[in-house]
């Protein structure tokens, strides 16, 4: 931007940056605008609206063109002072004019300068008669105030970053500590409620047992009879579903020992087909393993009842048949060897509200159950450094992802 007093002993200026403030004279300053561009038009019409400034020229060179240091800025920056030339028009620099500049007969060019280095420039064209030491010592003092009002707008706009990111983490933080805490409370009331159901646990499995050992005794007893022998296979089957639900609550509520044994994926998923075979009759099964007979290092026994949640989950989802594919591949996570296994079914799928909630202990949709087959494979699999991940579509079907260690951590 250039600006000019009326009269003929001060010279015109131009300046490159924020005008962030301009001298009371007692009489508008002209002003010409260079590069009409965005940002040109928005200086324009600043200077429309000054009641310092007088809008008198304005130069159309193209604002996407890139202004490089060369010529008299290059003296400018380089010695940290004024420099000037007042024959411009015959002088090598004009050829480094863009095109559409503004004409000019002399030029100078005040240097910018905070703390020794020259930050920006100060251009100053066409003043009648030409430039000398006074305009450039003027020009001088001028660049100093401008390179201040320059740092002092950086440090601004720095200052306001800073604060806008600052907010920014410490909602960040708060959001995280919020969580830690409701976090820290969940787990000290499962906690409280882990060291109940043991005790309830215990309780209860006495009485089982007592009962199992009864229906032993009356099975010798009645083997003759058909109808009570019935009745006690129905109470058998009872106690049975009372023990179930006891080895979930106190595998929920205690720390794992894992015991880890080499097996082969093959092994792994076959074992699980087999037990579930019964629940699967009516399921197509379709099996793709990557390398199959590659061994990897797990507490087979848990990981398979972690299958076999899985797929008794997947046969439940489809009570009339349906479709179901087990696959396998190795890759790595965070530099670690691991196995991927898939199970997806065709089956109801989960509702997107039951998904928000599928994770939590106790919660369940079936009529029987407790709620903690899924939390309990969760356990499981990350006391293996593992992970276990669900995506399901309501009446689409569901898919559970395991990726477990190869190599036991």
């Amino acid at each position: 931007m250039a600006t000019s007093d009326q009269s003929t002993s001060n010279p015109p200026l131009a300046i490159a940056g924020k005008l962030s403030t301009v001298p009371d004279t007692g009489k508008p300053l002209k002003v010409g605008i260079v590069g009409m561009g965005r940002v040109g038009k928005r200086r324009a019409g600043c200077v429309q609206n000054h009641p310092q400034l007088e809008l008198v020229a304005t130069c159309d060179v193209d604002p996407s063109l890139r202004m490089p240091i060369r010529g008299l800025r290059v003296e400018a920056y380089k010695s940290g002072k004024p420099v000037y030339e007042n024959n411009f028009l015959e002088s090598q620099w004009t050829e480094m004019l863009p095109p559409k500049h503004m004409e000019m007969e002399n030029v100078m060019f005040a240097p910018l300068v905070l703390k020794g280095k020259a930050v920006g420039l100060i251009g100053l064209a066409n003043k009648p008669g030409g430039f000398n030491d006074d305009d450039a010592r003027m020009a001088a003092a001028f660049a100093d105030k401008a390179a201040i009002a320059l740092q002092n707008s950086s440090n601004i706009e720095a200052l306001r970053a800073s604060e806008a990111r600052y907010r920014s983490l410490s909602h960040s933080l708060e959001e995280v500590v919020r969580k830690k805490v409701d976090e820290l409370r969940q787990a000290e009331s499962l906690a409280a409620v882990g060291r109940m159901v043991s005790i309830v646990a215990h309780e209860v499995r006495n009485p089982l047992q007592n009962i199992m050992m009864g229906v032993d005794s009356m099975r010798g007893v009645i083997k003759g009879d058909r109808g009570k022998t019935e009745i006690l296979e129905e109470i058998e089957y009872g106690v049975s579903l009372l023990n179930g639900i006891i080895v979930e609550l106190l595998d929920y509520s205690r720390p794992l020992a894992l015991k880890y044994s080499t097996c082969a994926v093959r092994d792994l998923v076959g074992q699980t087909l087999k037990t579930m075979a019964h629940k699967l009759e009516r399921i197509s099964v379709q099996i793709e393993l990557e390398d199959k007979n590659r061994q990897v290092s797990v507490d087979t026994y848990r990981i398979t009842a972690v299958l076999v949640n899985i797929l008794s989950n997947a046969a439940e989802a489809m009570p009339g048949g349906g479709q179901l594919k087990i696959s396998s591949e190795f890759g790595e996570s965070d530099g670690v060897s691991v196995l991927k296994l898939s199970f997806k079914d065709n089956g109801c799928g989960i509702s997107e509200e039951d998904m928000r909630q599928i994770h939590e202990p106790f919660f369940t949709t079936k009529t029987k159950g407790t709620g903690l087959g899924l939390p309990v494979c969760n356990k499981i699999v990350e006391a293996h450094n593992g992970k276990l991940s669900i995506t399901s579509k309501l009446n689409k079907g569901t898919t559970v992802e395991i990726s477990l260690p190869v190599e036991k951590p």
